[in-house]
Parts: structure tokens; sequence; C-alpha cells
């Protein structure tokens, strides 16, 4: 993936929701300075600027780091990202709260693990802090 290609799927966006930048850089929660590097390839992309361009935009994250896929999900998969993302905010939490160590493959074996469980029950599908507890307690370094 070049720089370039990265910044222009990020302008597409930003023009296709008809936001002019200053008001684009204000709904990421960056400065000009600081998209302008993203978007020349001078910093990496943070999570958290990925998951607004999700999150407010509907960009399809794999769309905008590596130009394959759609612009935008289906609702099919915006639910499937939303309850992925939702899932390893728990998780993330619990595991602060809990204060272990637990190595990131691990984290995102059990985010996964969680996500399997809620498409298999996606009706009425609720995540147990108890469950999330018992499955960081295994996979605790």
């Amino acid at each position: 993936m070049s720089n370039e290609d990265l910044g222009a799927r990020i302008e597409a966006i930003r023009k296709k929701a008809g936001l002019r930048q200053l008001d684009f850089c204000k709904v990421l929660g960056v400065s000009r300075a600081s998209l302008h590097n993203y978007m020349k390839g001078e910093r990496d992309l943070p999570s958290s600027i990925l998951l607004t361009l999700h999150r407010e935009f509907q960009a399809d994250p794999s769309w905008v780091l590596l130009g394959e896929g759609e612009k935008s999900l289906s609702e099919h998969e915006k639910i499937i990202a939303e309850n992925t993302l939702l899932i390893g905010k728990v998780v993330d939490e619990r595991i602060l709260e809990l204060g272990m160590t637990v190595r990131p493959e691990k984290r995102d074996e059990t985010v996964l693990f969680f996500l399997a469980e809620f498409k298999k029950n996606r009706t009425g599908y609720t995540l147990e802090v108890e469950n999330v507890d018992r499955v960081l307690r295994l996979v605790a370094a």
C-alpha cells in the first residue's frame, strides 16, 4: 500500500461526507497537521482514527488501510464490526480492571471467541463479564 493511496482513500471519505478539512479533523479529533501526517504516511494511522472513520462514516477498515473490499460496509458487516469493537472494549476494560497481563494474540483470540458466540446466538446475546473474566484467567500470561 502506498501512502498516497491511503491519503486518497481518507480524502475520498471526507469528500463523500461533504466536510471541509477542518470539520473533518474535528470529527476525527485531530489537528490538520496530524491528518496531513497520516495521509502522507509520515505517521501511522492510529486505530482510534480508523475506528472513528468506521463509526462516523461507515468506512470499511480494510478498504481504508489496504484498498480492499468496499468503501462502506453492508448492514451485516456493520453489525459484526460494531460488535467486534464492543467486545474488544469489554475485554480491554476487564484486563485493566483485573490487572492482568495478556499477550496481544491471546487478547485477540479472546475477542474472536466471544464474537463467534455472538454470531451463533445473535438474538438476545449478552456478553457476561463473568464469562470474560473466566476466559481471561485461562489466557493470562
